[in-house]
């Protein structure tokens, strides 16, 4: 997932790309664009797949400094908001051929629904960046699929041997690059031939694409596209391989003289960014390389005479291809380095491997599947040994033509000796022979001894991908055992749930049920005041009436009517009393 800025923007240029069904209207921003990747994919060998709606379409080597043929009777230059009265002579524009080449490669996608969301020129990589907006994610990988098939990339949408790189785009617009960006991004070259020169993993290119034709062709060793492209770095490089091409066969000591450190002026160690071309000298001098991409975070600097390519972020080298340049001949070779996600020695390890399979309990087949790698702290040493080795065997080639050329002049002048010439001849012969079996027993020994740092260093390997290959087992088994303690845990979290639901429902019964009980005894409880109360009123009435007591009670209401039915009875009592006669009375 990629997003990009535009800066030192100077113009506009407006083009029309022509397709086979519709015309395109573009402008294409004229400025420096460099692109952003997310640090969290830095380093990693798998790449997530980000939802987005934008794809970036880098094409090299498609534009050229004002003047030239950029200005094409079909397009038109505009100033830019930030411009001037109009577009600078020195700024990098569109060529009428990448306007050709960029319409054709548009028309292979007229299957897929997209709009042009925006297009920059940039003047440092000399790329054409074309961002796509799709209607969906299904669209942007149908777009990148088409990027992938270099087969159909003929020259008539290519502008040089190199092809055309697609990314995921986050945004259709470019972005403000400030501090809390760049704690979350970091920047990689826009120039897919100095891209190239990264390792996989930091600058998301997959391997198995081909950066350009020679490589499709299957002569990528001797590939010199970097030659014709119109990156600013890569013309750099190109003018120092050729200024130390010159050197060496005028022989004159060394070509770092003509590459100055821009801050300094020191010469020696030049260091290159390899993201806005600032050269620098090395930390053993004023460090001002280092000082520049810490400040400015551009990360990767390369050394101009040895190409080797140092992260100032990860703290180690990073390249992946090397030019080398063969001064006698004038040809360059393009060689590059085993990286981490590539399988190296097969061959020579499978035995070991085989050992150290079974040593962790897993079959041959799942050890050479594993990845395996060349550490960059390898390299200083693997140099120095096949540079021994190189010395060694020219030494001993120069002692056997000497030995050679010695014998037939000998044969040649045999004819003209006599027989004591001949015998001279024959101990000098013996003498010689003695020389030469001496001096190639000394050299066999010196090549024995010049191997000994080559084989120490591959022990040293063997032994760090034993050890590495342990430690990926025991990692292995401890993220199955960390994975079967989790699926218990869940096990139990699910059967504690269950047990707090049930445990819940046993206390709604239990509260249910002692609400209820509560409430017949309550009731129960005002039944017998009630009839309490009955038996008591029942009884007074019976004391005060006597024998004429009353056959029937009734109670209404509570505790006042109750009162009230007793003073009632009383009444009616002393009624009662004052109508009947008294006993005497009636005798």
């Amino acid at each position: 997932m990629l997003r990009y800025e535009v800066i030192k923007q100077r113009g506009t240029q407006v083009i029309t790309l022509h397709t086979s069904s519709e015309s395109i209207p573009a402008t294409f921003v004229c400025g420096e664009v460099r692109l952003l990747r997310k640090k969290a994919f830095k380093g990693s060998f798998f790449t997530p797949v980000v939802s987005t709606n934008y794809v970036l379409l880098v094409f090299p080597s498609s534009c050229a400094p004002g003047g030239g043929q950029a200005t094409a009777l079909s397009s038109s230059l505009d100033a830019s908001s930030s411009g001037g009265g109009g577009v600078d002579a020195s700024v990098s524009t569109l060529t009428l051929e990448a306007q050709s080449c960029i319409s054709a490669f548009l028309g292979q996608m007229e299957h897929i629904p997209f709009s042009v969301a925006d297009a920059a020129a940039c003047s440092f990589s000399g790329c054409a960046i074309v961002v796509l907006a799709c209607h969906s994610m299904q669209d942007v990988l149908s777009v990148l699929q088409v990027c992938t098939e270099v087969a159909g990339q003929g020259n008539d949408v290519r502008t040089s041997s190199m092809y055309i790189k697609g990314f995921p785009c986050l945004e259709g617009a470019p972005t403000t690059v400030d501090a809390q960006v760049l704690t979350s991004y970091y920047y990689i070259p826009t120039c897919p031939m100095c891209g190239d020169r990264l390792e996989c993993t930091i600058s998301g290119y997959g391997s198995q694409t081909p950066l350009c034709t020679c490589a499709q062709s299957g002569s990528a060793s001797q590939c010199t596209c970097f030659l014709c492209s119109s990156c600013h770095l890569c013309r750099r490089f190109a003018d120092s391989l050729e200024y130390a091409q010159q050197q060496q066969r005028q022989q004159q000591p060394t070509a770092s003289a003509a590459i100055k450190c821009e801050a300094c002026a020191k010469a020696g160690d030049p260091w290159i960014c390899l993201i806005c071309g600032y050269v620098g000298c090395s930390r053993y001098q004023a460090m001002h390389a280092k000082d520049h991409c810490v400040a400015q975070q551009h990360f990767f600097s390369m050394n101009l005479l040895t190409q080797q390519i140092w992260d100032y972020d990860g703290d180690c080298f990073v390249h992946r291809v090397v030019i080398l340049l063969d001064s006698s001949t004038g040809t360059s070779t393009w060689m590059q380095f085993p990286g981490r996600d590539e399988p190296m020695l097969d061959d020579v390890v499978a035995g070991e491997s085989a050992a150290m399979a079974a040593a962790v309990g897993d079959s041959p087949e799942a050890w050479k599947a594993e990845k395996k790698s060349i550490s960059a702290k390898y390299d200083k040493k693997l140099t120095s040994s096949h540079a021994q080795y190189a010395m060694v065997i020219k030494s001993e080639l120069d002692a056997k033509r000497a030995l050679y050329e010695s014998q037939l002049a000998r044969e040649a002048g045999s004819g003209d000796d006599n027989e004591e010439g001949l015998e001279e001849t024959e101990l000098g012969r013996g003498a010689a022979s003695t020389r030469a079996e001496e001096l190639e027993r000394c050299e066999y020994i010196d090549l024995a001894t010049a191997f000994e740092p080559l084989e120490s260093v591959m022990m040293d390997l063997g032994e760090k991908r034993r050890k590495t290959t342990a430690l990926l087992y025991a990692v292995k088994n401890l993220k199955h055992e960390l994975d079967t303690r989790g699926e218990e845990t869940t096990r139990l979290e699910k059967q504690l749930e269950s047990c707090k639901t049930a445990l819940r429902s046993v206390i709604q019964q239990n509260v249910a049920t002692d609400l209820r009980l509560s409430s017949s005894i309550r009731e129960l409880k005002e039944t017998l005041q009630d009839i309490a109360l009955n038996a008591e009123t029942q009884r007074r009435l019976a004391a005060q009436l006597g024998e004429q007591g009353v056959s029937r009670v009734v109670l209404v209401g509570g505790s006042g009517s109750a009162g009230k039915a007793r003073n009632g009875a009383a009444a009616a009592g002393r009624r009662s009393n004052e109508k009947a006669p008294p006993s005497d009375a009636a005798k």
